[in-house]
């Protein structure tokens, strides 16, 4: 006997059907833990993004230059809507959610390599800036403008670094948890064919069962006979 994983128990021979469907039980538990913990995986990432683009948020509203502001603003808003497709696509198991929210982790890869880029060009030049002491400008001035400087641009540039590994991160593990939603719903088909295969087999032995009990009865009732009629 053969007990599916909705309960339901099954009467059979031994035989490939009845391994099959073993090794299915089996496969369908490992891909139910492995989905569960690259859930788990992908909820602290997009916590984490959510937290790193409310700080982004606030970070490009201070902004001076217009272009940076917008760019800034625009940046944070789709990391920040970004989590939340990884939220819902994680806690629904929605395919549809995660290919979003893997498309926008790209497009934030982009993003982020670019702002990374722009970074390390302004240092390079804060640097040559501050190497090169304008004329005119005090001592003093010069060092608290370039301690400022530096402190931004490598606060800046950890950001970048940091989000960047955290944006490939959620974009990985998403793809992952994806294929493996797809997995399990071709599994659960595999499933029902297999609960299908041993249901026929089920009713097919019972039927063949059923009507062996009735040839034996009615050989033993033509045996009564015969010996009655003998004994006549």
């Amino acid at each position: 006997a053969i007990i599916m994983a909705d309960g339901r128990k099954y009467d059979t021979f031994d035989g490939p059907d009845v391994e099959a469907a073993r090794q299915q039980q089996t496969l369908s538990a490992s891909m139910l833990v492995r989905t569960r913990t690259q859930t788990m995986l992908l909820s602290l990432l997009c916590l984490v993004q959510f937290v790193t683009s409310l700080v982004w948020l606030a970070d490009g509203a201070t902004e001076s230059l217009y272009e940076e502001r917008v760019y800034g603003i625009g940046a944070a808003l789709l990391l920040l809507l970004s989590s939340i497709l990884g939220f819902f696509g994680g806690f629904f198991r929605s395919r549809s959610a995660l290919i979003m929210f893997f498309i926008n982790q790209l497009w934030g890869l982009a993003l982020i390599t670019t702002r990374l880029y722009n970074e390390l060009r302004d240092a390079r030049q804060e640097s040559d800036y501050c190497a090169n002491v304008p004329d005119g400008l005090p001592a003093d001035a010069l060092e608290l403008e370039c301690a400022s400087i530096n402190g931004k641009i490598g606060r800046r540039m950890t950001g970048a670094i940091f989000g960047a590994c955290a944006l490939w991160a959620g974009a990985f593990i998403a793809h992952r948890l994806s294929e493996s939603l797809q997995d399990r719903s071709v599994s659960s088909e595999d499933a029902r064919l297999v609960e299908l295969i041993l249901r026929a087999k089920s009713e097919l032995q019972q039927q063949s069962t059923e009507f062996e009990e009735f040839v034996c009865k009615r050989l033993d009732d033509v045996e009564e006979q015969l010996a009655a009629r003998a004994r006549e």
